[in-house]
């Protein structure tokens, strides 16, 4: 889930016509409320495209825990017709949760899970992310299904996968790990924002503006909803809600959204462990800004309730493209700044994103796209809406057409473990955190 928001300013010109002036909601009050605490020290990977060979590195590396997602279509890729449950009708028939169960494809998730109990590695769950089945070659997103029965769907699917898996598991194999912390979604508050460049859908200005995506009602139900499935399988459960922290308020407040220290106050009784997602040098390879992260974490735990705990998910800063001024050496300075500033500010988990990574040689980018990467960079690090519409208007086609690709080039890069296994500087930070933090 590190990706951004590549093709944000390709669009930025249009949505200017919808902005709204906005006020900061009130935080959700925090009396009753009681958290509960992570078991341990959460210190692994958060990456989520985990195969054998890397879930295997992560062990090497000495990571202690990994993200597993186990989303509704893996279980049901395909429905032959438009489902129409209600949670109300799921809270009154709590049948429909075996019946789910017993027609799903546990393949994959077991797979996974196998895996992962074999190498000795303990695993965050990971449901409800933006991830419904098809029909008729379509995903069942939230504006074609309908919002109550999309978040109907997702409770069902959740109970089912928390049930399987959970403390009180019913139904899963025997060797499999027994999870107790689950994440519910990922990074829901900039839906708008991945809806509007494709990464849910609907997708485009139609995501941003008018969906179920666009409304915050809707993701605080959502979360909500997930949080009740969860806890509904498994009472003792550890629920864990991970927060976006990249992008300028300006994206946010100029669209009557906000920003996302008021998410964490709105969110805050949603989930146990409020967790943050952070990666300041996205686009910008200098400065080396891991101090961000820290200081994220300490904006975090300011909006929590007290004594509710802040992790960070994810984080990271990429070895390459050398060309775009990325290298090995800034990796390591990154995270051991993040990890500092983060364990001062009283971090709960630490979890960079990746595991290995590619050549960092390529890809090439000559002087002019790097210019323009720079500018386009510190506007979206500022929140410079104007300089943005500028560079959509004026420069349209490397927008368009050559933008995406290069800020999208560092996603190969986040690991501390090179090509054919070798080892690089970050690798001995990250290995420091791990004694660092055993037995907390």
């Amino acid at each position: 889930m590190a990706a951004r928001w590549r093709a944000w300013a390709g669009s930025i010109a249009l949505l200017t016509s919808v902005a709204v002036s906005a006020c900061a909601p009130m935080p959700q009050d925090c009396a009753g409320f009681v958290a509960r605490p992570l078991p341990e020290f959460m210190f692994g990977s958060a990456a989520t495209d985990i195969n054998g060979d890397a879930m295997a590195e992560a062990a090497r590396i000495g990571y202690r825990w990994i993200r597993v997602p186990i989303r509704w279509n893996q279980l049901q890729p395909t429905v032959p017709v438009r489902p129409t449950l209600t949670r109300a009708e799921l809270a009154a028939r709590p049948e429909l949760v075996d019946e789910f169960a017993a027609s799903a494809d546990w393949s994959v998730p077991d797979a996974a899970l196998r895996r992962a109990a074999g190498l000795g590695l303990k695993v965050v769950g990971f449901v409800g992310a933006s991830s419904p089945p098809t029909l008729d070659g379509q995903p069942l997103d939230p504006a074609r299904l309908g919002p109550e029965q999309y978040l109907a769907g997702q409770e069902l699917a959740a109970r089912a996968i928390v049930r399987r898996y959970g403390r009180s598991r019913v139904g899963g194999p025997a060797e499999v790990p027994t999870i107790e912390v689950w994440q519910t979604e990922n990074e829901l508050n900039i839906a708008p924002a991945a809806s509007l460049i494709g990464w849910r859908t609907p997708a485009g200005f139609e995501g941003f503006t008018s969906s179920p995506w666009a409304d915050f009602g809707f993701l605080t139900t959502l979360l909500r909803s997930l949080r009740t499935a969860v806890r509904a399988e498994d009472p003792q459960a550890v629920t864990v809600v991970n927060v976006n922290t990249d992008m300028a308020a300006a994206f946010n407040t100029t669209f009557g959204r906000p920003d996302w220290p008021d998410v964490v106050g709105q969110w805050r009784t949603l989930a146990d462990v409020i967790a943050i997602d952070t990666y300041p040098n996205y686009y910008l390879s200098a400065p080396v800004d891991g101090a961000v992260v820290g200081a994220d974490v300490a904006t975090t735990r300011a909006r929590a309730c007290p004594g509710q705990q802040v992790m960070v998910m994810e984080t990271g800063y990429p070895n390459g493209p050398t060309t775009r001024g990325f290298d090995a050496a800034r990796q390591a300075q990154f995270l051991e700044a993040a990890w500092t500033s983060s364990d001062a500010a009283g971090v709960a988990g630490f979890m960079p994103f990746a595991i290995t990574s590619g050549d960092p040689s390529g890809p090439v980018f000559d002087a002019a796209d790097q210019v323009r990467l720079d500018r386009f960079g510190a506007a979206l690090r500022d929140g410079d809406l104007g300089t943005l519409a500028d560079l959509f208007l004026n420069d349209n086609e490397w927008i368009t057409q050559r933008m995406p690709g290069q800020t999208g080039a560092v996603e190969g890069f986040w690991g501390v473990v090179g090509p054919n296994g070798v080892p690089l500087p970050g690798l001995d930070v990250v290995r420091r955190i791990g004694a660092e933090t055993a037995g907390r």
